[in-house]
């Protein structure tokens, strides 16, 4: 086998961990880790879907490289599912092994599992209340979007006309 045989056999091998790594990373709120974390991980990625395509290999028609195809789209999904569901880190809390959660931050759990209504006190002092619908991964950098935003006074809340949903830089917010 030549060089570029030898190549192609080891990309083959090794694409569907990157496949599944891409999904993740492109399903979830995760920053990115570095190209050799990256690396890693799809490197683990692989060999969880090169085993299973071995233990398929005598009851499956298909041939390994379709299997494994397959096989990382499934796990690149369903590894994002249960990052973005927080469901292992659920039942490890409940059994008392970890106090963490599957969140990149404890600001993206804060709003997660239901619609929630939040005040968002603004830069110059100024406070907006209303349901988040969306919001940043990052603390940082993006957008809140409220829905049914309205001003918070001291005589109360005051709705905004005419307006169902806001969208809210996170820089104006303090």
């Amino acid at each position: 086998m030549d060089l570029s045989a030898q190549t192609i056999a080891i990309l083959q091998y090794l694409l569907p961990g990157f496949i599944a790594a891409w999904i993740f990373y492109g399903l979830t709120s995760y920053h990115k880790p570095s190209q050799f974390e990256r690396v890693i991980q799809a490197l683990i990625f692989t060999l969880v879907i090169q085993a299973l395509v071995y233990s398929c290999h005598s009851r499956s028609e298909l041939p390994d490289w379709i299997l494994s195809l397959i096989l990382s789209i499934i796990i690149g999904i369903g590894f994002s599912f249960c990052v973005n569901t927080d469901i292992i880190h659920f039942c490890l809390r409940k059994c008392r092994v970890t106090r963490e959660v599957s969140f990149p931050t404890e600001w993206s759990g804060a709003f997660e599992h239901k619609e929630t209504k939040i005040t968002l006190q603004f830069v110059d002092g100024r406070r907006l209340s209303g349901f988040v619908r969306l919001w940043p991964s990052d603390p940082k950098e993006g957008h809140f979007l409220l829905v049914y935003p309205a001003w918070v006074t001291e005589a109360g809340e005051l709705r905004v006309e005419n307006v169902e949903k806001m969208l809210i830089n996170v820089s104006d917010i303090r």
